[in-house]
């Protein structure tokens, strides 16, 4: 995931072993959800990862339960669809059934898109400095936007259980 998205070389450092230990083991240390795109070609269904986000629950001493985002990402092929959209309102009804009253998740200061897309939900960026390109700009979701969020995904994710776009079956697992 970080080749695919050109992080800087000290953030590389997770193996796939890791992952699969820390997120699948007994006491997982994250969640994930994928998007799947399931391609019905030659009478035979493939299925293949096009989406996924990650995030992690945890407490602030502010605002009690909390869910961080830890990655969000949708191949470039499969972008424009709402996928995004969908993954992070899956991430805020999983943060809803645990009692969680606060979002939060760190988006590299360069990527002006991806925290446009956070601040779509109501993500407020609290950062105290001004950042240079390879900084992370803390954001924020909470009390009233939080709670609204989670009524805008509780509404919106039933609409993307299954998405048919151009002759490709999406579905989130």
């Amino acid at each position: 995931m970080s080749e695919l998205q050109k992080y800087p070389d000290q953030y590389r450092t997770v193996t796939v072993e890791k992952l699969i230990n820390d997120g699948f083991g007994p006491r997982p240390w994250y969640h994930c959800i994928v998007a799947e795109c399931i391609n019905r070609q030659d009478s035979q269904q493939e299925m293949e990862i096009i989406g996924l986000i990650m995030y992690s629950f945890s407490y602030d001493v502010y605002g009690g339960r909390s869910v961080f985002g830890l990655e969000l990402f949708v191949k470039p092929e499969h972008r424009g669809h709402k996928l995004g959209k969908a993954l992070m309102h899956a991430k805020f009804l999983h943060a809803k059934e645990q009692g969680c009253t606060i979002a939060q998740t760190l988006v590299f200061h360069k990527h002006l898109r991806a925290r446009q897309f956070q601040a779509s939900f109501g993500y407020v960026d609290q950062t105290t400095e001004v950042p240079d390109s390879n900084r992370l700009n803390f954001l924020e979701l909470m009390d009233g936007s939080f709670q609204d969020t989670l009524k805008k995904a509780e509404d919106e994710l039933k609409t993307y259980k299954h998405i048919e776009v151009a002759g490709l079956n999406f579905k989130l697992q």
